[in-house]
């Protein structure tokens, strides 16, 4: 570990699961993400969500990903010496995510290999699914992350 207690990528080990959460969605929440990012009309009000796909109001499904971003750096990327990631490789919105939902971010961390360019950082290869309070995955997602390495 680092002098500040932060966790290097040889620290790391594959199969860790790390659990972040819950956040509270709020109807407030959902409506002022959606007038910024994603002004659909069913994100946009109860009435607009009442006759939209779902039947009430609904999150943006990059609210979601915004949620589940917020979780993992709270959770966990501030315990680990992150730096940034260069992408996600997937994300599918599975079910919508509706005011009052529980959410937490599990996250796997599904592999890790140094970098071929850099010899500072190393990357992790994680699996993560956003759950609502009964478990149902709202939100699965994949993306590598650069850990910081430990000084030689």
């Amino acid at each position: 570990m680092g002098e500040d207690g932060r966790r290097f990528w040889e620290e790391i080990e594959v199969g860790e699961v790390h659990r972040h959460g819950p956040h509270r969605v709020t109807e407030d929440a959902i409506v002022r993400f959606a007038e910024q990012f994603d002004p659909q009309y069913f994100h946009l009000s109860r009435e607009g969500g009442e006759r939209g796909p779902f039947g009430k109001l609904s999150a943006s499904g990059w609210h979601s990903c915004s949620i589940a971003m917020r979780l993992m750096v709270d959770g966990m990327l501030t315990t680990m010496v992150s730096q940034g990631a260069p992408g996600v490789k997937s994300v599918r919105w599975l079910k919508p995510t509706f005011v009052d939902d529980e959410l937490t971010l599990v996250t796997e961390i599904a592999g890790k290999f140094p970098s071929k360019s850099r010899a500072d950082i190393g990357f992790c290869h994680a699996k993560h699914r956003l759950e609502d309070q009964d478990g149902a995955a709202k939100m699965v997602m994949e993306n590598n992350f650069m850990i910081g390495r430990r000084p030689a």
